[in-house]
Order: C-alpha cells, then structure tokens, then sequence
C-alpha cells in the first residue's frame, strides 16, 4: 500500500495517520505492563494497533488511490494469511517434535522456516505474471554477475 502512496505522490497523509498510530501504541503499551501484564504484552498491543492502522490506511487508499478493499483483501491479505498459517503450523509441529534446546538449531530452524515462508509465499501468493517477472529479474542479476 505504501508503494501505491508513493507513486501518486501522496505520502504526507499516509505517513501522518501511520505516525500517529505507532506513536499512541507507546502509552497503551505502557499502560498494559504498567498493570503487570507480561512482557509479550506489548507485542500483542502492538500487533492489534498496526491491524487498526492498516484498516485505516486501506480506507485511505480506498479513496485517494481508489484501491478496491474487496480485490485486495482476496488477492493479497488472505494467500498472504494462509501461507502464515501453514508456515506457523510447520514451525509449531518443528519445535514440537524436535524441541531444539540448543541455539544452534533454534537457528537452523527459524533458517528452515524463513526458506519455507518464501517458498510458500512464491508458490501461494504470486500469480503467474509476477512469478515470470520475478524469473526474469533473477536470471538477468545472475547474468550480470
């Protein structure tokens, strides 16, 4: 969505209602481990502001880059939640089954997730144009070198 405020040269407003959300997340945040609640807390505040801002922003997008909310949430928000899902269901049943206790495969296996995520990402989200576009700028960067 950015890039589309970018293209038309519309970034004040996007940035002013972006700014303004992400900086009233820091006294909710406060507040909640104020209470005593734990530390992942602030990361659940967070994450339920920047679903607010991004609801905010889509509406913004609705009427100045008359982006259709409908086509965007089927072509986009919703591959983009099912390859989350499997890639956090695929991370679950890894940490579960293999219970990595040593750094060492903790990192191996956010590595695993992060190829299985692009993967995932690659096969699920991306159309076919786009795959081919995205072909062909690797084969030409790979040329080049």
């Amino acid at each position: 969505i950015d890039l589309g405020f970018k293209a038309y040269n519309k970034m004040q407003k996007y940035q002013i209602i972006d700014s303004i959300t992400v900086l009233f997340s820091l006294p909710f945040i406060y507040v909640v481990l104020k209470f005593g609640a734990p530390l992942y807390s602030a990361f659940l505040v967070l994450t339920v502001i920047r679903i607010i801002d991004y609801i905010f922003l889509l509406i913004l997008a609705k009427r100045i880059l008359q982006l259709s909310i409908k086509a965007f949430v089927t072509e986009v928000i919703i591959p983009s939640a099912e390859s989350l899902i499997v890639v956090a269901i695929l991370g679950a049943s890894f940490y579960f089954f293999f219970n990595p206790l040593q750094w060492y495969w903790v990192l191996l296996l956010i590595s695993i997730l992060v190829l299985l995520s692009v993967i995932i990402l690659y096969i699920v989200t991306f159309k076919k144009a786009e795959k081919e576009l995205l072909r062909s700028m690797v084969i030409s960067k790979l040329k080049k070198k």
